[in-house]
Formats: C-alpha cells, sequence, structure tokens
C-alpha cells in the first residue's frame, strides 16, 4: 500500500535537515583538522613551545617564592641531623641573648650592668647544636622508629597493670597515634633522655666558663632535682601534645622554639630579690651566668635557685 500523502510531505524535511547537520559537521571537523603549507605539524608545534618555555624559565630573572615552609620540609627530609642541628643554633643563640638583655635590665645600678657575653652566646649555641641538635634528633628519630605497640618496654606495662589494668588488654590492638601511645613515649622521653640531656647541659656549661670539678659536682648535686622536677612540669604537657599532634619531622624546631620562649619566662619569674641562701660555696653557672673565676657565694631563694637551673634544660631541643 502507498504511504499517506501527509507522511510524505512530512519526511522531505526532515530528510533535508538530516542531510544539513551532517554537512555542517564534517566541515566543522575538517575545518579544524587542516593544515596550512605554512603552518608546522602538531607534534613539531609542541616540541617548538615546549624549548620555548624552558629557555624563557632559564633565562628569567630569579624571583622569591613563598615555599619556604617546603623547602625547609625537604632539607628535613633529605639531611635530618643536619638541619636539626643548624637551627638549633640560632634558637639557643637567641634565648642566650634575650635572657642578658632582661638581665640587664632587671639591674637598677646602671654602673653593675655588663655589656652582652657574646663569648658566652656563642658557648652556649655550641652547646645547643651539639645536645639539643644533634642528640635530641638522634633520640627523636629512635623513638619513632623503635617504640611502637609491639615494642613497648615491659616496666611501661607493668605500670599500666597498676594504674589502668582495663587498658593492658587493649595493648596490643592500639594504633600508633593512640594516646596511649603517646603516652608512653613522652613518659621515655622524660625519663631516658630528659636526664642525660639535664646532666650534659649543668656540666658542661660551668666547665666551659672555668668551674673546677669540685664545683660542678656540687652544682649538679643541688639542681640536678629541680631541674627534673621543672622538667616534668614543664616539658610531660608538652610532649603530650607534640607527640599527639606534630609531625614527628617538626618536632626538634617546635620544641626548640618552645624552649626558647619558656626560658625568657623562667628569666622573667626568678629573677627578682633574692633572700635565702641555696648554693652556699658554688658559683652561679648557667646560660645566664658569666664567666666563672673563682667560687662566690650567691644568694637566692629555692624557687630562683630552681629557674636558674633549668635554665640550662629551656635552651635546647628536646
Amino acid at each position: 500500500a502507498d504511504a499517506p500523502p501527509d507522511a510524505t510531505r512530512m519526511g522531505r524535511p526532515q530528510t533535508l535537515l538530516l542531510l544539513l547537520s551532517s554537512t555542517a559537521s564534517a566541515y566543522v571537523s575538517l575545518g579544524s583538522a587542516r593544515l596550512s603549507p605554512h603552518r608546522p605539524k602538531p607534534a613539531v608545534a609542541a616540541t617548538s613551545q615546549a624549548l620555548l618555555r624552558a629557555s624563557r624559565q632559564r633565562d628569567a630573572p630569579p624571583m622569591m617564592s613563598f615555599d619556604l615552609g617546603a623547602s625547609y620540609l625537604t632539607a628535613l627530609h633529605e639531611h635530618y641531623y643536619l638541619t636539626a642541628g643548624l637551627q638549633a643554633f640560632p634558637l639557643v643563640s637567641t634565648g642566650d641573648l634575650v635572657a642578658q638583655m632582661i638581665e640587664r635590665k632587671d639591674t637598677p645600678d646602671d654602673a653593675k650592668k655588663l655589656p652582652l657575653n657574646l663569648g658566652r652566646t656563642l658557648q652556649m649555641g655550641m652547646l645547643g647544636t651539639l645536645i639539643g641538635g644533634f642528640g635530641t634528633a638522634t633520640w627523636l628519630r629512635w623513638l619513632e622508629s623503635h617504640v611502637t605497640v609491639a615494642d613497648v618496654p615491659q616496666w611501661i606495662r607493668g605500670v599500666l597493670a597498676t594504674i589502668a589494668p582495663e587498658q593492658l588488654g587493649q595493648l596490643d590492638s592500639i594504633s600508633a597515634t593512640d594516646d596511649l601511645l603517646v603516652l608512653v613515649k613522652a613518659t621515655l622521653d622524660s625519663c631516658v633522655w630528659a636526664p642525660i640531656e639535664n646532666t650534659l647541659f649543668l656540666v658542661l656549661t660551668p666547665l666551659l666558663e672555668g668551674a673546677s670539678f669540685e664545683e660542678v659536682s656540687s652544682l649538679l648535686n643541688d639542681n640536678f632535682l629541680p631541674v627534673m622536677q621543672t622538667e616534668l612540669g614543664a616539658f610531660f604537657p608538652y610532649n603530650l601534645l607534640a607527640f599527639s599532634l606534630i609531625p614527628p619531622l617538626l618536632r626538634p624546631f617546635s620544641t626548640g622554639l618552645a624552649s626558647m620562649c619558656f626560658s625568657v619566662y623562667i628569666s622573667l619569674t626568678t629573677h627578682g630579690v633574692t633572700s635565702a641562701p641555696q648554693l652556699a660555696g658554688v658559683p652561679e653557672t648557667g646560660p645566664w651566668a658569666g664567666p666563672v673565676d673563682v667560687p662566690v657565694h650567691v644568694p637566692v631563694d629555692p624557687v630562683s635557685a630552681e629557674g636558674s637551673a633549668t635554665s640550662d634544660r629551656f635552651r635546647i631541643l628536646d
């Protein structure tokens, strides 16, 4: 049967529209792909543009970028110990200079104000580089790589069995960021590395200032316990935060910055009017003391003695 007249009339416009659409699509496709005789091929053009960009970047003047943080992290990643040691020197030296300026400001008599002792600052910077830089960086890296859940010491397990027996059964299933493992690391830092670090500062600082071995021994016996008490009171809470929130790569810098700031606070709160003798027969030592020539009697109250002793601790990278 023949198609109805209406169907035949409706089919012709549709056929013409389809042909026009096909022709337009083909023209657009061919037009975008056509190449003139004077235009290079796509591969050659891309290579030429890449070489041109490289030449412009090489010949461009150097510009300051805002990627100092990324550069610092790269240096820590590739040269961890060297970077930690180098950053300890300016932090410790700056803390010592600030302490000396505060000490001069607290001296009422201008005639008794001592000039800034740059030799002492250099000495403290070198000690900070050796002990707080290389030493602390080595300790922190060992702590992160060796103290895992499976390596928790037995004495820590014994303490947990006494104070938190319900947590002991979960010790083998906690992750590396669990609060319990953070507590273990902070405890090890305060009980293992902090005594070593404090002892090195309390011994080496007066020795470099000219004190005798008898004076150093007496100073160590009188001030080691106050130093450790202040260590637990100030740095144990900080270590809990550091091991929880701060990446291991940034801990030497953050701890050194916190130590430098806290040393200024200790200087402000402990260099006041003194009344009670504490270190009889022992010269005053530490980052705020000048060179030791002869034994002297330094009258200080117990709080001031503790703060002066702890100045060694609060000027290092833990």
